[in-house]
């Protein structure tokens, strides 16, 4: 063992990846989920005709979003083309050939099942 390592207060890990993770974890607060609300999704839509996809740009402008998190919503739930409702025997059918063809790879099968997103399809398919 190292002095270094002799002189912290707690274990260090065996790797440096994961050293760097639980060092991480001691100094950022634990972030909690919470549901999107009219409110920020409305800052959002504003958000994305002002600045288009810049979603670090646009999480600026709505407290406590992060820029993967506007990217997420505005894709899966706010995109004007996205199908929100169920799925057909049809788009079935093309989702299970297409998983057969490509495996998990859910953001090409998506690509391929018009108006679907690839959380939509990996969501549809486990079920």
């Amino acid at each position: 063992m190292s002095d270094y390592n002799r002189a912290l207060p707690f274990d260090v890990p065996a790797s440096g990846l994961t050293f760097a993770y639980a060092l991480g974890n001691e100094e950022k607060p634990k972030q909690t989920r919470k549901n999107w609300t009219a409110d920020e999704d409305k800052l959002l839509l504003d958000g994305y005709a002002k600045y288009g996809n810049k979603w670090n740009r646009i999480a600026a402008d709505i407290e406590g979003r992060s820029g993967k998190g506007c990217h997420d919503r505005w894709n899966n739930h706010l995109k004007p083309d996205v199908n929100k409702g169920s799925w057909t025997l049809s788009e079935r059918k093309k989702l299970i050939e297409l998983q057969e063809t490509h495996g998990n790879k859910w953001k090409t099968i998506a690509g391929q099942i018009e108006g679907r997103t690839a959380m939509q399809a990996k969501n549809e398919f486990r079920r």
